[in-house]
This record gives C-alpha cells, sequence and structure tokens, in this order.
C-alpha cells in the first residue's frame, strides 16, 4: 500500500500571507499546490465582491471541492510515483473553523495525512 500523501493546508486570515508561503514553499520544494480561493463557486466570488460575508452553508460545497482536488491530487502523484518534496501538496484555505478543519480532514483512508499550519500574526505585522 502506497504511503499517504502529505498535505499541509496553510490557514489564517485574509491577508495573513498564506499564498505567499504557499509560491515560496513551491518554488523551494517543487511541490505541489492549490490556492483554495480559486475553487470558490461565482455565487460566492459575488457575495464576497458586494461586501457580503460568507455563511457556513456558502463554505460547505467550497470546502468539499478543495478537499476532492488535493484528494485527486495525491492520487495523481501515488499514480506517477512522485517521492520525495515533488509528493508534498500545498493548500492554501482560511480553514479558521474546527468543522472546517475537521471536513476538509476527512479523506479516504490511505489517501492523504493532511496537516494544518496556522499562518498567525498582530494586526500590526499583518498589515504590513
Amino acid at each position: 500500500m502506497p504511503a499517504e500523501v502529505p498535505v499541509y493546508v496553510l490557514m489564517g486570515t485574509c491577508g495573513c500571507g498564506k499564498t505567499t508561503y504557499a509560491e515560496a514553499l513551491v518554488k523551494e520544494f517543487g511541490c505541489h499546490s492549490i490556492e483554495g480561493d480559486r475553487l470558490h463557486p461565482t455565487a460566492n466570488v459575488d457575495k464576497m465582491s458586494a461586501g457580503i460575508p460568507l455563511t457556513d452553508d456558502d463554505r460547505w460545497g467550497w470546502l468539499s471541492d478543495i478537499r476532492h482536488t488535493y484528494v485527486q491530487k495525491a492520487s495523481q502523484i501515488v499514480a506517477q510515483g512522485l517521492s520525495g518534496t515533488s509528493g508534498l501538496i500545498i493548500v492554501t484555505c482560511s480553514a479558521l473553523r474546527l468543522v472546517y478543519r475537521d471536513l476538509l480532514r476527512d479523506v479516504p483512508k490511505g489517501s492523504c495525512r493532511v496537516v494544518f499550519v496556522y499562518l498567525k500574526g498582530s494586526y500590526e505585522l499583518i498589515d504590513t
């Protein structure tokens, strides 16, 4: 049985550096990345663009799409026989609530090992 593919979810508030860190990791390690915000459905994008906060109901499908995307990517990594840093997946997603993280870590047995990395800083640090 192949090893589980490591999936690192960079999580935190808007502007904390998730995408910046993901891009740096991909450049340094040659790993795969999934930008969670790119998977938002149009309705979510429209709400956010209008300054309307998303509800949990808005997020469930989006989070499921993120999870499906990295489970599929993990399957491809295993099929290609990739290992080491080329077999890592970096995901960006706010994932601020435990129920969101629970959904994201609910993957088929043996497919992925999901680890959350919480990017946190003071308002002043993030503002810079």
